[in-house]
């Protein structure tokens, strides 16, 4: 899978690239982007809680592994950008389904990771690219 990073929709020119990750397609990729994001935001905003981010990333980063569905040889890819006081988080995979939120009834014990992300963003949302889907969300800085 190529790698293609562009500013992204919804954000104007200006956004700046202040991160990114390529993960290997294992289980594990979601504690490595945790951690990197985490990392990211605090050379960025030192005062943030970074929390709520990496709960969505590790939620986007984990979807991503499950439901790819791809064969042969990919990675992850995770871009990070920021524009003012906006944050944005990008995860980028080779699979081509268009991820959907779930309505979970209460036993359920799957389905509510883009639940999660819907919540805690200030903004969310799916795009088809040339390299399969990205799903992406944004935040405010304080």
């Amino acid at each position: 899978m190529g790698v293609r990073t562009r500013v992204p929709v919804g954000l104007i020119l200006s956004a700046r690239l202040v991160g990114g990750m390529l993960l290997p397609p294992v289980p594990e990729a979601a504690g490595r982007a945790r951690w990197e994001l985490a990392r990211i935001l605090k050379e960025l905003c030192s005062w943030y809680d970074p929390s709520d981010c990496v709960l969505m990333v590790s939620e986007l980063v984990s979807n991503a592994v499950k439901h790819a569905n791809f064969d042969g040889f990919w990675v992850i890819h995770v871009a990070c950008w920021c524009d003012g006081g906006e944050f944005r988080v990008e995860v980028y995979n080779p699979g081509t389904g268009k991820p959907v939120v779930q309505r979970p009834g209460p036993d359920d014990t799957q389905g509510r990771g883009l639940l999660l992300v819907e919540a805690a963003s200030h903004s969310w949302g799916t795009a088809t690219t040339a390299e399969g889907t990205m799903v992406w969300f944004s935040v405010r800085l304080p």
